[in-house]
């Protein structure tokens, strides 16, 4: 890879890489599926962009986050965090370790939301990370695992 790219792990809504590309147009789907350990998905915020709550992960022992990695020019990533954080405080972007299907670690970014409650993610919204999940082929367990919780 070359050294202008850098790695983004996207667990949410940008798990659909139709949705991705429109928001950064020269993100590259790579290794395609990764896993973060001892991380739990969670809607802890409500959006600046949809009415229910937004994707985050929070650390959670013996949990599994699984998501898609990315490859970004770095023009790519400050629109992304315009997307993902408009208010300066919505997200942060923190660099984790996941695992790809191939067994390597790497490091790479993502954003964490700044918590502020719990709140049901729209229909919409969530069927969007699931469509990217299915289409991405997350493991069976983890979409099922998606397709239950709750929305409005």
């Amino acid at each position: 890879m070359k050294n202008n790219y850098v790695l983004y792990f996207a667990f949410g809504s940008n798990m659909l890489e139709t949705r991705m590309l429109k928001r950064c147009p020269s993100a590259l789907l790579i290794d395609s599926i990764a896993k973060l350990e001892d991380y739990q998905l969670v809607f802890n915020r409500q959006g600046d962009y949809e009415d229910g709550g937004v994707a985050s992960i929070e650390q959670k022992a013996g949990a599994v986050v699984y998501g898609l990695l990315y490859a970004m020019i770095v023009p790519d990533i400050e629109n992304l965090d315009k997307i993902e954080s408009p208010n300066d405080d919505a997200y942060n972007r923190e660099v984790v370790t996941v695992s790809t299907l191939s067994n390597q670690n790497v490091d790479c970014f993502t954003y964490i939301a700044s918590p502020k409650g719990s709140f049901l993610p729209t229909k919409k919204y969530l069927d969007w990370i699931i469509e990217g999940a299915t289409i991405a082929g997350l493991p069976a367990s983890y979409i099922k695992k998606l397709r239950n919780i709750k929305s409005i």
